[in-house]
């Protein structure tokens, strides 16, 4: 092989990877991928900010987040806004706490720990349904 066959083939690889790389990163994220229950991950930066145990989004659209005790403090009505890359509520509190996007293992999700968004620290959420 010469080396312009060589160099075309390597371009035409990258080329498809960038945009398998693209079509991953921009799909958006379908409703469905959303539900489930989750735990919040570990930060050993994190300043003491309130964190639930678990959070759980229902595929009927309910939310329900838990104490460390196991009690749900807080229930609410969920929705996916899909142009967003958000969970919806109507709980003011976590109305947009929770945020969304392909990665390259599936969807992720982070919760920000702080309700403005002023303090945008997250967490990750990891699925315990799986």
């Amino acid at each position: 092989m010469t080396p312009l066959p060589r160099i075309l083939l390597a371009i035409t690889i990258l080329c498809a990877l960038w945009a398998v790389a693209v079509l991953v990163a921009f799909s958006p994220v379908e409703k469905d991928a959303v539900a489930g229950s989750y735990r919040l991950g570990t930060s050993l930066f994190l300043q003491q900010e309130t964190r639930p145990a678990r959070i759980d989004l229902d595929p009927d659209g309910e939310l329900r987040v838990y104490a460390e005790n196991g009690e749900v403090f807080v229930r609410a009505k969920w929705w996916w806004d899909a142009a967003e890359g958000s969970v919806r509520s109507d709980a003011i509190e976590l109305d947009r706490r929770v945020r969304g996007y392909h990665g390259w293992t599936g969807t992720t999700l982070y919760w920000r720990l702080a309700q403005s968004f002023d303090y945008g620290e997250e967490l990750d959420l990891q699925r315990m349904d799986r």
